[in-house]
């Protein structure tokens, strides 16, 4: 089930221990290599490390209520975590970014995203236009497949042109057997 990223955002964690409130998910970080959810910020008053995060492979349920994970040793302090550490060191923000596609044509930023429930990678990007361009184009809505690259200023996406699809079609008709 796809989930737009700003539906998590502030969700409140809960244990599924306790029933207690643990915290609340404050801001996803990033892995630009596999374009999945590595480990959730989360803060909150009664948190044992200052800097907590929370991984996705920890967490039991995603409900209307909030986050639901086994126990509050699931919210785990930066300390020790040198693989997290090297993804938080790419210091990747996709919110923003440019999108351009194939041929290099600017295709908006990215307001949006919005991830699979089951493996937390991002499976849609949403596009915004400048303000000027939104009055002639909508916002784009771009799918994981899409994706040719992404490096530190864009990502790249391969849009097919309205063009090739013609030829396409023309080409299947001009060799369909059943002609």
């Amino acid at each position: 089930m796809l989930v737009p990223i700003e539906q998590l955002a502030n969700q409140v964690v809960f244990s599924l221990q306790t029933g207690a409130e643990l915290a609340k998910i404050s801001l996803p970080i990033i892995d630009p290599r596999k374009l999945t959810i590595a480990a959730f910020y989360v803060n909150g008053s009664n948190l044992t490390h200052q800097m907590s995060v929370l991984h996705p492979s920890d967490i039991r349920e995603i409900n209307d209520l909030g986050i639901i994970v086994d126990d509050e040793s699931k919210l785990m302090g930066m300390d020790g975590l040198t693989r997290l550490n090297e993804i938080i060191g790419f210091k990747f923000n996709i919110i923003g970014m440019k999108v351009v596609d194939t041929s290099g044509r600017k295709l908006g930023k990215i307001s949006d995203y919005s991830i699979e429930q089951e493996n937390f990678s991002i499976q849609q990007l949403t596009t915004e236009q400048s303000i000027l361009r939104s009055f002639s184009t909508a916002g784009n809505l771009i799918r994981r497949n899409q994706i040719v690259a992404i490096d530190a200023k864009q990502i790249t996406v391969d849009i097919p042109s309205v063009r090739s699809a013609v030829t396409d079609a023309a080409n299947s008709i001009a060799t369909n057997p059943f002609k």
